[in-house]
């Protein structure tokens, strides 16, 4: 590893880096503030003048930034894990040369695409997360990805997912929340996946889930955004289908999604330990007294106030599993309390 000194901003570099380019950032950045400082221009002519010399502090620290990553580079050819996270880059580095790299980081950058042969050129990536950049794809190439473990895209701009993806059998986390995604394709591909979280998408259908048996960790809440057609509340989606196959299924978060009701499939999934389904539009519940391993079951923010007597029903013998009810109409914590305390405290007012 070479030897690293602290820059004035408190960033990592390299010694030995370019003196010229720190040199031309430093002078960029007084000849701003000096601007800033100035009153010898009208308002109009200021004003551009600092636009340019912004775009100029801007060019220089990128510049900056490259070098430190060409160094980088250079001095941990044989490295297998690197991290570009918020260096402010609007282009990848080339970092090709890491052939042996199994992990990359880009998070927290500004990157809107990615070479289309990214994925050949670090053909042993494990885990590659580039989470809130401005990515409107991902390369096909990404089927040449063939050990990739771990895709963490959340917080960006896709709308699709490549075909290509969903040959990537080794996946065993996909992570594709808060982007603009409409159809997520044939997922059910991905036999390995154990986590899986979907949310903040403009859904117009729910996925099937036939074939994920790994499945452990489902995140798909906030699906039910409003479009111009879909009125206050937003579209109503049903459950993803074959949903009574995943019967591994450990943690399932579906919350406001405009649900009116839980699927009976649902007690099915026998090693599901939480349930968070809350500000939905549930009114009444099936008994959940097949799902023994439940720890947590949130159903808070919703309309079960509107048959008391089957969610009594359904929470009855299931002194393990604690239940928030908080936000429920008519539903009372007191009442609950009352009707059922001969099960033993499995009841809870906060709301988590």
């Amino acid at each position: 590893m070479a030897a690293t000194e602290d820059s004035e901003e408190g960033v990592r570099r390299p010694k030995g880096i370019s003196i010229q380019l720190q040199k031309e950032l430093d002078d960029a950045r007084d000849a701003l503030r000096r601007q800033r400082e100035s009153e010898s221009l009208r308002p109009d002519e200021h004003n551009e003048t600092i636009r340019r010399l912004r775009q100029r502090v801007e060019q220089a620290r990128l510049a900056v930034a490259e070098a430190v990553v060409r160094e980088l580079v250079n001095a941990n050819g044989d490295k297998d894990s690197f991290s570009l996270e918020s260096r402010g880059f609007r282009e990848l580095p080339n970092i090709f040369q890491l052939k042996g790299l199994r992990r990359l980081d880009i998070s927290y950058n500004l990157i809107e695409t990615l070479d289309r042969r990214f994925f050949d050129y670090l053909p042993l990536l494990e885990e590659f997360r580039a989470v809130q950049n401005k990515l409107t794809e991902l390369p096909n190439s990404i089927e040449s990805a063939r050990s990739l473990r771990i895709l963490d895209v959340r917080w960006n701009f896709l709308t699709t997912l490549p075909e290509a993806l969903f040959l990537c059998t080794t996946l065993t986390e996909l992570h594709v929340s808060y982007n603009r995604i409409e159809q997520l394709g044939n997922v059910s591909r991905l036999t390995a996946l154990q986590e899986l979280a979907i949310d903040a998408n403009p859904l117009l259908s729910m996925p099937a889930l036939t074939d994920m048996k790994a499945l452990r960790v489902l995140a798909m809440s906030a699906l039910a955004q409003a479009g111009p057609d879909d009125g206050a509340r937003g579209r109503r989606l049903d459950w993803p289908k074959d949903l009574e196959r995943c019967s591994a299924l450990q943690e399932l978060y579906a919350v406001e999604n405009n649900f009116t009701e839980l699927p009976k499939e649902l007690t099915q999934l026998t090693e599901l330990r939480k349930l968070v389904v809350r500000g939905n539009l549930i009114r009444g519940v099936p008994s959940l007294l097949s799902l023994t391993k439940l720890e947590l079951c949130d159903l808070s923010r919703n309309d079960l106030g509107a048959d008391r007597s089957k969610f009594r029903t359904a929470v009855s013998a299931m002194p393990h599993t604690q239940f928030i009810v908080t936000g429920n109409g008519s539903l009372t914590y007191e009442q609950l309390t009352r009707d059922l305390d001969q099960y033993g405290d499995v009841l809870s007012e906060s709301d988590d």
